[in-house]
């Protein structure tokens, strides 16, 4: 989907008349676009480079704006039992699931990073993976440590578990804390997009360190009333609470966090009495000091999973606008109204500027040329007015954003997937997207946004759109890293090639979990029907099978 300029000797080998049409060979127009296409396509890489490659969700952090800060709701409020918090043992999804059943909804996680920088419940590789898988691992990938069967047949968690486990139950709550020394993983878990991250309460007994970024922190071990006073008095805008596993407050101390009315927790120590035990808002507890408490189960909540939008037909994505007049890749207006009413629903159009800042539609600038007719300039780039004016093959009508603003106000059922190029333009995704909320918050619904990278997706959140696609062929990513990331997130889908990636274990992992996936470009209607049917993906991107009665004819 990206383009590469195509040589001049390419083009100059299409003359034969001096007729402009007729010169234009549609075959080589489509080949055009699928060769670009084509070359996107990056390989997964190899669990060697896997290992070197730092997380696509640190790039670009030093630059990343601070956000502003506002009031934060208690983390406990209406939560029941939450006096009671239990540390998980084998952190498995069986142990997690089977204390929720019963009516803990309070839990206390231990993580550590992989090498990729992924986050995965585990105190130590070492001794984690001895203990419950019987092998000596040092710190894996997060490819490596979902490859381990635990010993007792139960399943493993990353934090992408726990996120998925939040969606599900919204009552629950997660008191987060890390032996790793090695890996600053609140760095990185900050700077991960994670749907449910105001659930998480961050353990720390570094109280210089980066805790002013989560909203909900628990200061472990915090001694000195003078300090307890000022961590809360200077942080009115956080859940600032204080956990006490190695020590106790003595009275001042206790006193004056109920002064600053915040919550304090104690490790449960049931051989000793300590006279600020009323005080304490809770303790935390091991497996083996819940088996005789008396707690109630709590009523069911409503679990707060990502609903997509219901779209007519939408197992089918019409690329490029689709096919017109035996041509792929136009993005024109005609190939737009043509697969509309073929009973298309969802149109992949593409997007690139012009040189003066204007986003305009086409695959790229070198195809647009050849459909101008136009095979005789080397400059493939060029203005606004330059573009509107140009006269296309067979009366095509090109599209500039008003024109795709106007198309999407006329067919009020219609959705878009954007593909914006940025070979001329720097963060051009950003600033296309930013262009189009700026529409209408009506028509901005209907945009559905292609991400790049994982970085991209939480600035795209923020300006308002509900439903993201994260497509795969400008990114490396390891099949449990994007995995990860869709688990994580809010997600419309993850689309992916028809060459590499599709036969890899991706589709299914991301399927079993319950992820939209989308294969592109797929024109076999035989390959087609097998990845739907399989349960490979759910649907396709394709230029010429725009419904289930065209896949079935």
């Amino acid at each position: 989907m990206k383009r590469k300029i195509l040589p001049l000797l390419m083009l100059t080998a299409l003359l034969t008349t001096n007729t402009i049409y007729a010169e234009i060979n549609i075959n080589d127009i489509n080949n055009s676009v699928k060769s670009n296409e084509a070359s996107q396509i990056e390989k997964p890489k190899t669990e060697s480079t896997e290992k070197e490659q730092k997380v696509e969700d640190l790039e670009a952090l030093e630059n990343k704006p601070k956000e502003t800060q506002t009031k934060i709701v208690d983390v406990f409020k209406n939560i029941p039992n939450s006096q009671y918090v239990v540390r998980l043992r084998t952190q498995s999804k069986q142990e997690l699931q089977s204390l929720y059943d019963r009516g803990f909804r309070v839990f206390e996680i231990t993580v550590s990073a992989t090498l990729d920088n992924q986050i995965v419940l585990a105190d130590n590789f070492s001794e984690y993976f001895y203990r419950y898988y019987e092998a000596y691992i040092q710190r894996p990938t997060i490819d490596e440590y979902f490859s381990y069967k635990m010993k007792n047949g139960e399943t493993q968690m990353s934090i992408g578990d726990i996120n998925v486990f939040l969606n599900n139950y919204p009552d629950a709550r997660f008191f987060v804390k890390s032996l790793d020394t090695e890996k600053n993983i609140f760095d990185i878990l900050n700077n991960k997009s994670f749907k449910n991250k105001d659930k998480l309460i961050i353990e720390t007994t570094d109280i210089l360190g980066n805790y002013k970024t989560f909203d909900n922190v628990a200061l472990v071990d915090l001694k000195g009333e003078n300090n307890i006073y000022s961590f809360a008095v200077n942080n009115k805008d956080k859940n600032i609470m204080f956990v006490y596993q190695n020590t106790s407050p003595n009275q001042k101390e206790m006193e004056e966090i109920k002064k600053a009315k915040r919550r304090v927790y104690e490790i449960n120590k049931p051989t000793l009495t300590n006279k600020n035990e009323s005080k304490f808002d809770g303790y935390i507890y091991s497996i083996e000091d819940i088996v005789n408490l008396p707690i109630a189960i709590p009523q069911a909540v409503k679990s707060n999973n990502y609903i997509r939008p219901a779209i007519q037909n939408d197992r089918f994505i019409a690329h490029a606008g689709g096919k017109v007049l035996g041509i792929v890749g136009t993005n024109t207006l005609q190939a737009m109204n043509s697969s509309y009413s073929r009973g298309n629903r969802i149109l992949e159009i593409d997007f690139d500027w012009t040189t003066d800042g204007k986003i305009v539609q086409l695959h790229d600038w070198a195809s647009f040329k050849k459909l101008t007719g136009d095979v005789f300039s080397n400059n493939y780039y060029m203005k606004y007015e330059e573009f509107k004016n140009k006269k296309m093959i067979n009366s095509l009508k090109q599209m500039s954003i008003d024109d795709t603003l106007e198309w999407l106000k006329n067919n009020t059922d219609a959705y878009i997937v954007t593909d914006v190029k940025e070979d001329n333009m720097e963060n051009g995704n950003i600033k296309a997207l930013t262009e189009f909320a700026n529409s209408s918050k009506e028509i901005q619904s209907r945009f559905i946004p292609q991400i790049y990278d994982t970085v991209q997706y939480q600035k795209i959140k923020d300006l308002g759109y509900k439903n993201i696609i994260y497509t795969l062929y400008r990114t490396e990513q390891s099949p449990y890293g994007v995995l990860e990331f869709a688990k994580c997130n809010d997600l419309f889908a993850v689309t992916m090639d028809n060459l590499y990636r599709v036969y890899t274990t991706l589709p299914e992992l991301l399927t079993n979990n319950g992820i939209r996936v989308y294969i592109h470009t797929e024109n076999d209607k035989t390959k087609a029907k097998a990845y739907i049917n399989g349960q490979k993906a759910y649907g396709i991107y394709s230029d010429d099978i725009l419904s289930a009665v065209e896949l079935n004819s």
